[in-house]
């Protein structure tokens, strides 16, 4: 975003006149600036802050370092009592079919003359921020965008058919959005504006050619509204269509600004002359707003920063940036601004926010105080303890989507009868891809081998702790209930291949013993027995799967995958398993020990024997202990090298000794002597043997 500083100034005289320090200023507030021109600026600015795309709001947030009000631009109301009183004059009728629409503003209006001239002043921020103009409707409505933040639109009011409908896109709906050779289909569930017969505009992203303002119009609709972020952002890339108003709606508009925008285009038009209301304004609510309020904790706050906060400089901060603040003690009500209602949710929003006021640079460098946390639960200790397994035996632990979709579920080739075809479903989901909310892990892990193998990975190995989701009624929530699992696959060679062996594929009894690992390290009574319950069975192969069990409780299930599945999700060459285990249906976790390792002085010391090849390193270790002292708690080999000492090969091995030193009582000098006695202790035994010392 391109801005004017002198511009800037004029919604807040406090800013610095030096254009130096006006940058460092909006540098430090978390505004960057990315290039500087003189007076011009250019800002990079952050995806969630959609308020920062306008003067009112990088005023508001110089307001809120350096105090003092903030100048907003003049508007027009909207409805005037002489109108009210003119039963002749008809609005515009509007109607709002979608929740994702929160507020709606049509104001009609007669054009004079579309060869005037708007404000100077206006046209100047205009030019200061890179735009070209086309004509006055058009230019009021870029010049109340980029003063207020709020994107306004002109309809030719001759080419509209009846009343306004916001609503979504139907199945094969077709639109013709500005600047495109020719009309297009819509996605299914695309927000859009539209009449009786067509479609209007592309809601909060561009309108079409087949309304808009041309040379020969003379009579208007001007549109203010405020749209859901998320739909707004959806439209955007799925039309490949990207605009300033999608850049602000889609970072969260202000629905307290749309009354005030259209204000704006119609001050802008009526002091040129240009333009006049024709009848009322048509204003249509879908929100509720009602004050969002959230307590902030003073104490909290100060422990956050490291330092206390006077009333007097947070009713500053916060109010400068159009938080209302009520109380005096220690909890104070935070009133959230209507512009701020989709990025500040939560105490620590508010937090930052003072920070930024403040100045980071004014707070105290130190790290907030931290407990020592607490002793892991027994189900944490048995995740540690599995993931510890399956990491030795080379596999990556991954995090995959919580949702599929239909598509996903038919590879599976099971009807309604089967215990998996229900799901908890998105009936609304913009994304066929994920419409369904998984009930087992088995359509990632193909979904995520499928995706790896096209990238040329043959050895797959990976794991995740997951939950699933299971459509019930009965559930503590009303609506399902939740399964806690580890699902594993493997596919491709049971290990590395090497220059003198290539191995076989990873099958059944690999993924058995796998588990029979997993059982003994966690300390659980895992057993196998032949096909049973599992809703998996029909997904892996019926001759080369077994049912987990504890206690002769179904727990689980492991097996190779189903040929049929092979297929539908175009896998090759090798065979995959998979394993799913119910953690919950588990039971108790087992209470696993906790050990802590001592934390004491220890000392050691590296020795290197050259050793004929006869000579078994575990022949030296037994030397090294012999009539050793209690202190000396390890003799472990650490290094291997094989050469020649006069055309003879010999091995020299490297041993490390460690001395247990509890009390530190043990000096360099009474280490180095014991550490000379083991020398002499291994010479004396094996000095006959041609060990020597090299090291």
């Amino acid at each position: 975003m391109k801005i004017s500083l002198d511009i800037l100034r004029s919604y807040h005289a406090g800013l610095p006149a030096e254009p130096t320090a006006a940058r460092h200023l909006l540098d430090d507030l978390g505004i960057e600036v990315k290039r500087a021109e003189g007076d011009h600026l250019t800002l990079e600015l952050l995806a969630n802050r959609g308020d920062h795309r306008c003067y009112l709001g990088l005023a508001r947030e110089v307001a809120g370092r350096l105090g003092g009000a903030v100048d907003q631009p003049p508007s027009a109301p909207l409805v005037s009592p002489e109108e009210l009183a003119n039963q002749t004059r008809t609005a515009v009728d509007v109607q709002l079919l979608t929740p994702a629409c929160l507020v709606y503003v049509a104001v009609p209006l007669e054009i004079r003359s579309l060869n005037g001239a708007l404000n100077p002043d206006a046209v100047a921020l205009l030019q200061a921020s890179g735009l070209r103009s086309v004509d006055p409707v058009v230019d009021a409505t870029n010049i109340a965008n980029f003063e207020l933040g709020q994107p306004t639109h002109a309809f030719d009011a001759d080419k509209v058919v009846g009343g306004i409908v916001v609503r979504l896109s139907r199945p094969g709906e077709r639109a013709w959005p500005l600047f495109q050779a020719e009309d297009r289909e819509l996605p299914e569930g695309v927000l859009v504006i539209t009449d009786e017969v067509k479609v209007l505009a592309i809601a909060g992203v561009i309108g079409c050619e087949e309304a808009k303002v041309t040379a020969d119009t003379r009579r208007v609709i001007l549109e203010s509204a405020c749209f859901d972020p998320v739909l707004v952002h959806k439209a955007s890339r799925k039309l490949g269509i990207h605009t300033d108003a999608a850049a602000r709606f889609e970072r969260g508009a202000d629905p307290g600004m749309a009354e005030v925008g259209a204000g704006r285009v119609l001050w802008l038009l009526e002091e040129a002359g240009l333009a006049r209301r024709s009848a009322p304004a048509t204003v249509v609510w879908n929100w509720d707003d009602a004050p969002v309020m959230i307590p902030l904790e003073r104490r909290r706050l100060e422990a956050w920063y490291g330092r206390a906060f006077a009333l007097p400089e947070l009713l500053q901060s916060l109010g400068g940036l159009g938080f209302g603040v009520m109380g005096e003690g220690e909890i104070l009500e935070v009133t959230i601004p209507t512009w701020r209602r989709w990025d500040v949710r939560t105490p620590e929003d508010l937090y930052e926010e003072v920070g930024r006021a403040t100045g980071y640079n004014s707070l105290p460098a130190a790290l907030p105080p931290v407990g020592l946390g607490a002793i892991l639960t027994p189900r944490e200790r048995l995740r540690e303890r599995l993931e510890a397994v399956l990491l030795g035996h080379g596999f990556y632990e991954v995090i995959t989507d919580g949702f599929y979709g239909r598509d996903d579920r038919e590879k599976l080739g099971i009807d309604g009868a089967h215990p998996l075809w229900a799901h908890v479903e998105m009936l609304n989901s913009l994304d066929k891809g994920f419409s369904l909310l998984k009930n087992s892990g088995l359509v990632q892990a193909l979904s995520g081998l499928a995706e790896n193998q096209s990238l040329g990975v043959e050895q797959a190995r990976v794991f995740e702790f997951t939950r699933c989701f299971h459509p019930d009624s009965q559930a503590a929530n009303g609506y399902c209930r939740e399964r806690e699992i580890l699902w594993l696959l493997l596919s491709g060679p049971e290990r590395d291949p090497d220059w003198a062996h290539r191995p076989g594929s990873a099958d059944f009894w690999l993924c058995k013993g796998i588990l029979e690992e997993l059982a003994l390290e966690a300390g659980l009574s895992l057993g196998l027995v032949p096909q049973g319950q599992q809703a998996l069975s029909s997904s892996l192969h019926p001759h080369r799967q077994a049912t987990i069990v504890v206690d002769g409780r179904e727990v689980g299930i492991l097996g190779e995958v189903h040929p049929r599945l092979v297929k539908n999700w175009e896998l090759r060459r090798h065979r995959p398993l998979y394993l799913e285990l119910d953690l919950a249906a588990l039971g108790k976790a087992p209470e696993l020990p906790v050990a802590f390792p001592p934390l004491r002085p220890y000392s050691q010391r590296n020795l290197a024997f050259t050793l004929p090849l006869g000579v078994e390193a575990a022949t030296v270790q037994a030397a090294l202990r012999h009539d050793a002292p209690t202190s000396l708690e390890q003799v472990a080999v650490v290094d291997i090298y094989l050469h020649e000492i006069e055309g003879a090969p010999v091995r020299t091995l490297t041993f490390e000794l460690g001395y247990r030193n509890d009390e530190a009582t043990l000096g360099t000098d009474e280490i180095n002597q014991l550490t000379a006695a083991r020398i002499a202790a291994v010479e004396g035994q094996l000095g006959g043997q041609g060990v020597r010392l090299r090291a």
